[in-house]
């Protein structure tokens, strides 16, 4: 999918190029970030995916939801103050998410004070929890800023997980993408060190990769707009078979 994005970056034809890896253009029209994007929807990684390009530059793969892209940006425009009227339908929602998230909070502060109270007794953590008609979920380990079973990517979760000392919850009840939770650390695994340095050089690696990429779809695409470069991948290709 990268050499893909390559072509596409100096190909002056991009319907060709598309057409030549069996590949499908769609075209979004102008969005920003909080936008329903058309045929996307509301996708937080595609939209910052394509505002972080410079018109006519293009992205590395992106998987989403819908499947994976490659953003190929044809015109980008500065933001302008929205008029009430085109925004008063958003804010008004806005306040009444931002009342029923208030609500929800209250409701689970006043649960974990209840579960704490219970904890200072002595008390199981799953029958005083059955005794608030709150749901105990277990989750599978997990390290800081991976994906976790039933939540996704979670940081303020995981970093109340970790926070919260063995077989105590945290000190406060955590927004997650449906609600508010009660963290409650059961059990911490020391971190492999060999393991670590491992996968630190690995990804450091792979960063790197990603920088001299872009870098070089930057150079060529300007150079190809101020030298009007022709295409020549397909026959310096079929050269080397």
């Amino acid at each position: 999918m990268k050499d893909i994005s390559y072509e596409f970056a100096v190909s002056a034809d991009l319907a060709a190029a598309a057409k030549k890896s069996s590949l499908e253009i769609k075209e979004t029209g102008l969005f920003d970030r909080e936008s329903n994007i058309p045929g996307i929807g509301y996708d937080l990684k595609f939209a910052d995916a394509a505002l972080a390009l410079a018109a006519g530059q293009v992205s590395n793969p992106i998987e989403t939801k819908a499947g994976v892209y490659i953003i190929k940006v044809k015109e980008k425009k500065p933001g302008r103050a929205a008029e009430f009227s085109e925004v008063k339908e958003l804010v008004e929602n806005t306040l009444k998410l931002d009342k029923a998230d208030a609500i929800a909070k209250a409701k689970a502060q006043e649960a974990l004070n209840a579960v704490k109270a219970g904890l200072e007794k002595k008390g199981d953590f799953d029958d005083i929890a059955k005794g608030l008609s709150l749901s105990v979920k277990k989750t599978d380990a997990f390290a800081r800023n991976q994906y976790i079973g039933g939540l996704g990517v979670a940081p303020e979760f995981a970093e109340a997980a970790f926070s919260a000392k063995q077989g105590e919850v945290f000190a406060e009840a955590i927004r997650v993408h449906d609600g508010y939770t009660i963290v409650r650390q059961d059990s911490i695994t020391p971190i492999d060190e060999k393991k670590y340095q491992e996968e630190k050089d690995k990804l450091k690696g792979l960063m790197l990769a990603q920088k001299k990429y872009f870098a070089s779809i930057t150079w060529f695409t300007e150079l190809k707009k101020k030298a009007n470069l022709q295409n020549n991948l397909d026959k310096v290709r079929g050269r080397r078979r």
